[in-house]
């Protein structure tokens, strides 16, 4: 009996210490998780820190729908920036102070939607996860949005419809009759490809400015 209390009484403690030097799991995403299993203590890994207040969209709307267009923009920029510099105050602090030991660099604090980008060591990664004004500490990694299969042959010239069309499903919108027929498409970038199949005869041009 008293070896059983030994035992759960040894749990517990080693549960409570873990919680104490970890902090709140429940605030590092799974991907930063595993990033934190794959890495060294002393590897920089970025990451994203989101903050529990948000500014709602709803009363910046309200505050800025009359304002002449001029000022609408340099409202909410200002509103933006004054409510993340109040609520990243403490949490920046932090950081600089981190820094001082080589254990953050980078340091971005963002105003648009309230976030904090650095790069930290786990032992800062695990101390932000104590903190009450945390929503989220993520993994800051390059993401794809969109799926992509890979094709074993691909011959363009024997391709009816190329695969980003058929990705974006204009086929399906082709077949309902809306083909865009008539409709003037300028492009302004890099420049096109006026040999492509798809545009060589569909082209508009002045004589003024060939290839224009």
């Amino acid at each position: 009996m008293h070896n059983l209390r030994f035992i759960l009484v040894l749990t517990l403690t080693i549960l409570v210490g873990s919680a104490a030097l970890f902090g709140n799991r429940d605030l590092i995403s799974p991907q930063l998780q595993h990033k934190l299993i794959e890495t060294k203590s002393d590897d920089l890994i970025p990451i994203i820190i989101i903050m529990k207040d948000q500014y709602d969209p709803q009363v910046l709307l309200d505050q800025s729908v009359y304002l002449p267009r001029n000022e609408k923009r340099s409202h909410v920029i200002e509103e933006l920036k004054s409510f993340a510099e109040f609520h990243q105050q403490d949490i920046v602090g932090s950081l600089n102070s981190y820094m001082h030991s080589d254990l953050v660099k980078d340091l971005n604090p963002l105003w648009i939607s309230n976030v904090v980008a650095c790069k930290a060591k786990h032992e800062v990664i695990y101390d932000l996860a104590h903190r009450d004004d945390i929503t989220l500490i993520d993994h800051d990694e390059m993401r794809k949005m969109i799926s992509f299969e890979k094709t074993k042959t691909f011959d363009p010239t024997t391709r009816e419809i190329t695969w980003n069309v058929i990705k974006v499903n204009a086929d399906d919108v082709w077949a309902l009759g809306h083909t865009g027929d008539g409709v003037v498409v300028s492009v302004i970038d890099t420049g096109v490809n006026y040999n492509h199949v798809d545009l060589a005869d569909h082209l508009w041009t002045d004589p003024g400015y060939p290839y224009h």
